[in-house]
């Protein structure tokens, strides 16, 4: 059986340690600390935008709703695409929000952007109908 001496296993071990120290000295810090801090800022201020661009997209949309909520066509339908343009405004600034972060974090939004597109044409087709049933109940008068 062979046997390793202790000399050829110290040197192995020395000559990995030296070789992980050599790569770890390698790495510019500096500059993974400055785009870490410059990303992080950017970020606070990408959602500072959209938290106001949420709030205020929201209550113009509920104040100019106020305007009409007096007339003939308040009711139930009235409230229903209320709540519906809401929810899309939501749902757009969220995307939105996801894409910018995306794009600041470095990640290629170019494929997942055609990806949502295929599911969004998807959807359309699927939910084609249900659209359909949606604005004849609106047009529906017994």
């Amino acid at each position: 059986m062979p046997t390793i001496s202790a000399k050829a296993t110290s040197q192995s071990v020395t000559t990995t340690v030296t070789k992980a120290d050599h790569w770890f000295n390698r790495i510019d810090w500096a500059n993974i600390q400055a785009t870490v801090i410059s990303r992080a800022i950017l970020i606070a201020i990408a959602s500072v935008l959209f938290f106001l661009l949420n709030r205020g997209g929201k209550y113009l949309i509920r104040r100019i709703f106020s305007h009409y909520e007096n007339s003939q066509l308040a009711g139930s339908r009235f409230a229903t695409v209320k709540m519906l343009i809401l929810n899309i405004y939501g749902y757009v600034i969220i995307f939105f929000y996801l894409y910018t972060l995306l794009s600041i974090l470095g990640i290629p939004v170019g494929t997942l952007l055609a990806g949502a597109g295929i599911v969004g044409i998807a959807v359309g087709l699927g939910a084609q109908g249900f659209i359909s049933d949606i604005v004849n109940g609106f047009f529906y008068h017994p």
